[in-house]
């Protein structure tokens, strides 16, 4: 699996068109993640014939200005993969776009997983749209609440379970030197993303 930052050295840079609290989020999480990206105010001080993504207002800048520069590079449409790792109070999520691992985090709130498809939903327009939702004894309610409003919010949207003892199974390798994962629940997330569908169970959705 390639990363964002590999595709970006490759491809890139992407100019970002945003303005305020979004370029400012988009800077900081692009140097962050060290990915060739630079945000410009208007469309109009790129030079012609570069990738240019113009950033959405909405509650996730980064995550889908930079799965747009994806899209703009491999072309539409694309499939996303999301999955999930609940946790007690934190969550794990990782990011895929037409098979580049975009961004891997973790979260505090079920929420803000729901807003993210949400909005994917709606700018990027994807072929396919899967979420993976780790599940356990331990984290089963969470995981079909989460299930639950996925699906309620996004009728078009994918859902499977994935038992973590079997994601526990995936071996990542050098994946994770490559992407500078710390958090155990985003190094869950990636199994539970690198998980074959055959081994999830299907919840609802196309």
């Amino acid at each position: 699996m390639r990363t964002l930052s590999e595709v970006l050295a490759e491809y890139g840079p992407v100019f970002v068109v945003a303005r305020g609290k979004s370029a400012i989020e988009i800077s900081r999480r692009a140097r962050r993640d060290r990915v060739a990206v630079i945000t410009a105010l208007d469309s109009e001080e790129v030079t012609r014939g570069l990738k240019v993504v113009i950033s959405e207002e909405c509650s996730e800048p980064y995550l889908v200005a930079m799965s747009l520069a994806v899209a703009t590079i491999y072309g539409r449409p694309v499939d996303v993969v999301i999955s999930v790792d609940p946790g007690e109070t934190t969550h794990g999520l990782a990011l895929m776009v037409a098979g580049v691992l975009v961004a891997t985090e973790t979260r505090r709130d079920l929420e803000g997983i729901v807003t993210l498809v949400t909005e994917l939903t709606k700018y990027l327009q994807p072929q396919r749209l899967i979420v993976k939702v780790g599940v356990s004894p331990a984290s089963a309610r969470h995981a079909l609440r989460l299930a639950k409003a996925l699906l309620s919010a996004c009728p078009s949207v994918t859902v499977y379970l994935v038992e973590e003892d079997r994601a526990g199974r995936v071996v990542l390798g050098s994946l994770l030197e490559k992407c500078r994962i710390k958090g155990r629940h985003e190094v869950s997330a990636l199994k539970i993303l690198l998980t074959p569908l055959r081994h999830c169970m299907k919840l609802g959705g196309r």
